[in-house]
């Protein structure tokens, strides 16, 4: 019987099967079958035979050994267990670089651990407890890392290896590095290494170590300084030494400090036109790999998808298939996933982080990367308002992990990522705890000044929120806008000037936001190449257009200048949040048809097709606006109570409820249900917004709580809430338009109350609002212009 007959019949019979995770065609024997043929042969020959092929595989420099034995992970396993007392010290010196990125991590730990137990030289000692402390790190295992790099420190010691106890002392900072422990890496690195590596005359070693401190100066956003020693200290030796590679990926970090700064340009041609050349030179495919990736990172921040991924999948990620590095792979595919989620595409991007990246992490043990990955799901849970799961992600299977860890510098962050979802809750007190009690002092303590002030403008973000605009504005001005100019931080500098244009426009300051939008942020952007950006900047002046009421050219920006770029980034989620802008200018406009068409037949289904529960909602509340606008007053309630409230209700999102529920007030105005009305401002606006502590909701309630007495004839009462108790907030707030439109409601009441000297001070507010309105050039001018004329006003 020939081969391939044989094989046929013994599929048949499953005594061998194909291997399905395998590319290379191979076949796997029926246990049960493996475990008779074992009987009859000679453990020791087999375990020779192994131990020569992993091995030979495990020291090679080339691509495709490290492959071979990444396939064949499971013998590997199995092999390393048994590997003979003798052959430990030969296997960890061949397979230590392998180990430390590779894995499996926990069972190259226990290799280890049975090596250092039984009687060894202190040498072998020592590089067994260095590949030991290293695969730990990789692990995660940070307690596990420290203690076998105290023990090597020990080690070398006692036989006098200064440059052993170096290497040690190099590895407990790394640990506390990673921990978040920046300044007792800073001290160890000055104090303990640099002096070690002068007195040895190892110019090299001195230079790495500089580098190192650079990346704590990087970690820190003291980026200034970072780049002084990459460029003044560290540089130069490389060059001296003609270590071409070792001032490639000096020049590499060089690149990030530019990216961070937004320098996307300098960025790429550093990538482009001084590393890759490098890498292509030496043959270096890893390095080259890892080049392209960060190349990649340029373009997807500047909304680049197709490029991004056209990299990734063309150009990296073939490689580290090609070599076998799991974990290079599993970052890769991460970064795939984060193009996927971009665009909108979230059932892509959790398939990739559920069934290929995180397989990965669990079987190489490596719990950090997977809290991270797990990170990343909780964001796609909340980006779809799934916020009972997010939170549930972020508590239970996050912060644990960095507890474990030590590393209070993620789990700051994650407390960061649970503060934002009590944010989108309307937590705001919940969320204000977090952030300045348990957030910035781990950030003030770090010393990363770039988190401190990203935390200072989410806390500006919640005064905002409450309609504490003068401090939301002192803070960005004070506290975020320095220390990004003090970084050279332009593209930071530029979202945060941002958000400063934003207060603005909602005061009604529109020509100092449109001034701010134009001159300041989107040459900025022009300048970065950041094509995204810059089309969420002409969201905002689109905006101003159309509160101006200058619907043509709202429209035309939303046409013919954001619809295109998100069409080409891929960015569905923008195209079709735009395509709602352009069907809201048609609804003020009257063309209620093409307003609804465009709401449910291209805004619902990508909804849809997204996941994206609240975006559907929100639009279907846009639906029953069309519906109330057009006395279709029973449809317009049916979607708010069926359709929009039960969501809000499940995503535990109170705000969102709240502005539903006044729209429900609202018809029930229209309908002369003046009870209901009220009940509802009363029992369920007013208690939500004061928990909130939004002051300018809760204004805006009592001014529909006065709207519902001036129809009840309840004239003074309604005059009273808006000059005493909604009015003054608005001022206060300094916001222009609800300012004026309330003093034209108070001239209306006391026109309606016509009670002696009512008619002139009605006179006056209408002329006050009517200023105001032509200083804003809002469309509200001509309908205040219209009352005037109507009452006699004008003569």
């Amino acid at each position: 019987m020939d081969f391939g007959r044989l094989m046929n019949t013994a599929g048949k019979l499953s005594l061998v099967m194909a291997a399905e995770e395998r590319e290379d065609d191979a076949w796997r024997i029926h246990p049960l079958l493996a475990e008779w043929l074992r009987r009859g042969a000679d453990e020791g020959a087999v375990l020779a035979r192994m131990g020569e092929w992993f091995v030979t595989r495990l020291g090679a420099k080339a691509e495709q050994p490290w492959k071979e034995v990444t396939r064949e992970a499971a013998a590997l396993s199995a092999w390393l267990g048994r590997v003979s007392e003798e052959d430990v010290v030969r296997v960890e010196r061949a397979g230590s670089q392998y180990a430390i990125l590779n894995g499996p991590f926990h069972v190259w730990m226990e290799f280890c651990a049975r090596g250092l137990g039984q009687p060894t030289a202190p040498k072998e000692r020592s590089g067994l407890l260095w590949t030991l402390a290293n695969v730990a790190r990789s692990m995660g295992a940070m307690d596990s890392a420290s203690e076998a790099a105290e023990q090597k420190w020990a080690v070398d010691r006692d036989r006098g290896d200064e440059r052993g106890v170096a290497l040690a002392v190099d590895c407990r900072a790394d640990i506390l590095e990673e921990r978040g422990q920046l300044d007792e890496a800073l001290r160890i690195r000055r104090e303990e290494l640099l002096p070690v590596f002068e007195r040895l005359g190892d110019v090299r070693a001195h230079a790495v170590t500089l580098g190192k401190i650079a990346d704590i100066f990087e970690a820190r956003g003291q980026l200034d300084e970072a780049l002084r020693i990459r460029q003044e200290e560290e540089l130069p030796v490389y060059e001296r030494l003609g270590d071409v590679r070792s001032r490639a990926m000096t020049l590499g970090k060089i690149a990030d400090v530019a990216h961070r700064r937004g320098q996307l340009d300098e960025t790429l041609r550093l990538r482009r036109e001084e590393l890759l050349p490098v890498y292509e030179r030496l043959g270096d495919v890893r390095s080259r790999a890892k080049n392209l990736r960060k190349i990649a990172d340029i373009f997807e921040a500047r909304g680049q998808l197709d490029e991004a991924l056209r990299i990734r999948r063309e150009e990296e990620l073939p490689v580290f298939e090609r070599l076998g590095e799991v974990r290079e792979r599993a970052v890769t595919l991460g970064r795939i996933a984060d193009v996927a989620q971009a665009r909108g595409q979230l059932d892509e991007a959790l398939r990739l982080r559920r069934e290929e990246q995180l397989p990965i992490y669990e079987r190489l043990g490596d719990v950090r990367s997977r809290a991270m990955t797990l990170g990343k799901i909780a964001d796609i849970a909340e980006a779809r308002r799934q916020l009972d799961e997010a939170l549930r992600i972020r508590q239970e299977e996050e912060l644990p992990v960095y507890e474990r860890l030590g590393d209070v510098h993620s789990r700051a962050v994650t407390l960061g990522k649970i503060a934002d979802i009590a944010q989108i809750r309307g937590q705001l007190d919940e969320a204000l705890h977090i952030r300045r009690e348990e957030e910035l002092p781990v950030y003030e303590r770090l010393g990363d000044v770039r988190s401190r002030a990203m935390t200072l403008g989410k806390i500006a973000d919640i005064a905002e929120a409450r309609g504490q605009l003068d401090e939301a504005l002192r803070i960005r001005r004070e506290e975020e806008l320095p220390v990004y100019e003090q970084l050279g931080d332009v593209r930071s500098r530029a979202m945060t000037l941002r958000k400063i244009a934003d207060i603005a426009q909602v005061r009604g300051q529109l020509d100092e936001a449109l001034r701010i939008y134009r001159e300041e942020l989107l040459p900025v952007f022009q300048q970065l190449g950041d094509d995204r950006e810059r089309a969420m900047t002409l969201v905002r002046i689109a905006d101003v257009a159309q509160a101006r009421g200058q619907l043509d050219e709202a429209l035309r920006i939303n046409r013919e200048e954001l619809l295109p770029v998100f069409q080409q980034l891929g960015d569905v989620r923008s195209r079709v949040m735009t395509l709602g802008r352009i069907a809201d200018i048609a609804q003020i406009r009257g063309q209620l048809d093409e307003a609804l068409r465009i709401y449910r037949e291209e805004l619902l289904p990508i909804f849809q097709q997204l996941g994206d529960v609240r975006s559907r909602a929100v639009t279907l509340g846009r639906i029953a606006d069309i519906a109330q606008a057009r006395g279709q007053l029973d449809e317009a309630l049916c979607i708010r109570r069926e359709d929009e409230l039960p969501v809000y209700e499940q995503l535990g999102d109170v705000r969102s409820r709240a502005m539903t529920l006044g729209k429900i007030a609202d018809t029930a105005h229209l309908r002369g249900q003046l009870d209901e009305a009220l009940r509802i401002c009363r029992e369920e606006l007013l208690p939500v917004f004061e928990q909130l502590g939004d002051v300018r909701e809760r204004a805006m309630t009592l001014g529909r709580i006065a709207d519902i007495a001036q129809a009840r004839g309840q004239l003074d009462e309604a005059l009273r809430i808006r000059r005493e108790e909604a009015l003054p907030v608005f001022e206060q707030l300094g916001a222009t338009r609800d300012i004026l439109i309330t003093r034209v409601k108070v001239a209306l009441n006391l026109l309606a109350r016509n009670a002696s000297g009512d008619r002139g001070v009605a006179c006056g507010l209408l002329e006050l609002a009517y200023s105001a309105a032509v200083g804003l050039s809002i469309p509200e001018a001509d309908l205040i212009r219209r009352i005037q004329q109507h009452h006699g006003f004008l003569v």
